[in-house]
C-alpha cells in the first residue's frame, strides 16, 4: 500500500502526462502512427490513475 503523499504525487503526475498526451494528439491528430503509440499508453495511464484514486479514497475513508 502506498502512503497518501505518494498516491497524490502519482495521481498528479499521471494527470499531467495524460494532459500532455491529449495536447499532442490535439496538435497532430492526423498522425496515425503517433495515435497508435499514444493510445495504449494513455489507456494504461488512465487505469493506473483511477486505481491510485480509488486507493487514496479508501485510505481517506479509514
Amino acid at each position: 500500500m502506498k502512503d497518501q503523499s505518494k498516491l497524490i504525487h502519482d495521481i498528479n503526475s499521471g494527470l499531467s502526462s495524460l494532459s500532455q498526451a491529449i495536447e499532442l494528439i490535439d496538435t497532430d491528430n492526423t498522425n496515425t502512427e503517433l495515435l497508435s503509440q499514444i493510445t495504449p499508453l494513455a489507456l494504461e495511464k488512465i487505469t493506473q490513475v483511477l486505481a491510485d484514486w480509488e486507493e487514496l479514497k479508501n485510505q481517506i475513508r479509514e
